[in-house]
């Protein structure tokens, strides 16, 4: 399937999956964009994916039971909002677990119009800022709007199963790419999962460039090691203390048996 983008000469790509129903996916844009704007790079390409994470019924109402640690969905939703307000990122839980099939498919139209980026920060703060369900036409009618898209396009568009089809395609060649959830990356070829800090972010997109690019580098011309690196040393450096101690210490004394036929001596009681 041809890429959203086109290919570029230019230091720095990356391939972003996501899906709107998604909270990791929503942190995890915030902080690449803060990362990207410490870093200081200007010459880099963003292509936003959509993955669909789960299937929709009849009603376009996801069951919580099919959602991955939907056992302690509450729970890990406060967790969620302590952390995004340390990073002033509002998270609330959402009122409805809504399948995002219909607002990923507006993705693809606002894309065709120039607003993609624009529509992916829109849908995310309808989701999570505003606990909206981000299934429902009045919804995604309201967000087109505001973006001053066509109204009545947009929600065709939406409608349409052949442009369903399309969201359904670009899973499932994520999946064949090896994306098996979102949060995903691939940072210059090199593929990323997972919910990563600013830093962590900093760290990949820096070394990541380098390794493709050599004349990428830092503003600050920092040497940044790579993490994998100091965790094998750290690794090495135990497995010699192990091997030091195994070598140093004295071995235990033999343990002494009677001879056979003769009784052991007794021990005289003390009085």
């Amino acid at each position: 399937m041809a890429p959203l983008h086109e290919h570029e000469e230019i230091p720095l790509r990356i391939t972003a999956y996501f899906d709107f129903m998604c909270p990791w996916s929503y942190l995890g844009r915030v902080r690449l964009a803060h990362a990207l704007q410490k870093i200081g790079v200007k010459n880099y390409r963003i292509e936003w994916v959509p993955f669909e994470l789960y299937t929709h019924n009849k009603d376009h109402r996801v069951s919580r039971e099919k959602i991955i640690g939907h056992e302690r969905l509450n729970e890990t939703y406060h967790e969620l909002h302590s952390l995004g307000m340390r990073e002033n990122i509002l998270i609330y839980p959402p009122k409805y677990e809504a399948s995002s099939k219909r607002a990923l498919t507006g993705y693809l139209y606002a894309l065709s119009h120039g607003c993609g980026e624009k529509y992916v920060d829109e849908l995310f703060r309808i989701a999570f800022e505003h606990t909206m369900d981000i299934s429902s036409f009045a919804v995604l009618r309201r967000a087109a709007h505001t973006l001053h898209l066509n109204t009545e396009e947009f929600l065709q568009f939406i409608q349409d199963e052949k442009n369903h089809d399309k969201i359904e395609e670009y899973t499932r060649v994520a999946k064949l790419n090896g994306v098996r959830g979102v949060p995903a990356y691939y940072i210059n070829h090199f593929p990323i999962t997972g919910a990563l800090s600013v830093g962590e972010f900093e760290h990949i997109i820096h070394t990541a460039a380098r390794k493709t690019t050599p004349a990428f580098v830092l503003p600050e011309k920092k040497t940044i090691h790579l993490p994998a690196a100091r965790k094998k040393k750290k690794k090495n450096s135990t497995l010699k203390t192990i091997q030091k101690i195994l070598h140093t210490r004295k071995p235990a004394p033999k343990t002494k048996h009677p001879k056979k036929g003769k009784k052991p001596a007794k021990r005289a009681k003390k009085r």
